[in-house]
């Protein structure tokens, strides 16, 4: 375990201690984007803070993979076992975000026993394979788990019916909210909301709460930060989960009030944690795309 933390500490410093000025130009582009978008949505922060955030983020990005390596040394807070089984009783759609460690949340699923279906845009489910296959699958063994994953491509037309089948067959469906997924020109078929986000607004994908509308599936949602303030060596081995109540339809509630409120719940999820943990949000390198 002092092995393990010790390495953690020494990658953590690296990326605390970055300097723009001796780096690649994909980081400065980065930098560049992340800047913009804290600029618009959290106009509070000062800039001469910018830099500190953004390496606070590279270093999450990195501990985010790292995290499923070093499962053993993680120590889990604010997860309710009771929450897999209803998971596993009524198999739904969980919505979570790009926060903290989101993978972590798989691996949870999976030892669990939760049968999962990714929907992944099909511009990166290339490389989420490659995750599963060369890093996420070979630590779940190592600790005596065998997960029961498979992937959706959600650009693809016929995505719809994939997510219904799998559903149909058990399987929970889990989708990154905050990734833009779906098939189809959401312009063209009507399928974004403009909602409020921290200090802007966010024109955002309501396709998930339509489609679990449609199937009656319920809406889970769950987001994963860390439980220290701020991307330091301390304790950046605990993480903390935070899972909402199911979401589902009121009585009497249409297909559009439903997709829009609990679209907006959602969102409001996700604007708590990017908004006073910044640097836990990858979105900040692409939210000027929403």
């Amino acid at each position: 375990m002092l092995n393990i933390l010790t390495d953690r500490t020494k990658r953590i410093d690296a990326y605390l201690q970055h300097d723009l000025k001796n780096t690649n130009q994909r980081m400065q582009r980065e930098f560049a984007y992340f800047s913009a978008n804290v600029y618009s949505l959290l106009p509070h922060i000062p800039q001469r803070d910018y830099l500190s955030l953004f390496n606070q983020l590279q270093a999450n990005r990195m501990l985010s993979d790292l995290d499923i390596e070093q499962a053993c040394a993680m120590q889990v807070h604010g997860w309710d076992a009771s929450y897999a089984s209803a998971l596993q009783k009524r198999p739904g759609i969980i919505c979570t975000f790009h926060t903290g460690s989101y993978r972590f949340l798989n691996l949870l699923l999976a030892h669990a026993g939760t049968p999962l279906s990714l929907v992944v845009a099909g511009d990166v489910l290339k490389q989420e394979k490659e995750t599963f296959e060369n890093r996420f699958e070979p630590a779940a063994q190592h600790i005596g788990i065998k997960p029961d994953i498979d992937f959706i491509n959600a650009s693809l037309p016929s995505s719809l019916i994939s997510m219904a089948r799998a559903a149909k067959q058990g399987r929970c469906l889990l989708v990154y909210l905050d990734g833009n997924t779906g098939s189809g020109d959401a312009e063209n078929t009507g399928n974004l909301l403009t909602l409020p986000f921290c200090a802007g607004q966010l024109r955002v994908r309501k396709g998930t709460a339509v489609l679990a509308y449609r199937l009656g599936l319920p809406l889970y949602p769950i987001i994963c930060t860390r439980k220290a303030t701020g991307i330091t060596a301390g304790r950046s081995n605990h993480l903390l989960y935070r899972q909402l109540a199911p979401l589902l339809p009121l009585q009497g509630e249409d297909e559009a009030a439903y997709a829009a409120r609990a679209t907006a719940t959602l969102y409001a999820m996700l604007a708590e944690v990017a908004g006073l943990r910044p640097y836990e949000w990858e979105g900040w390198l692409n939210v000027h795309a929403s």
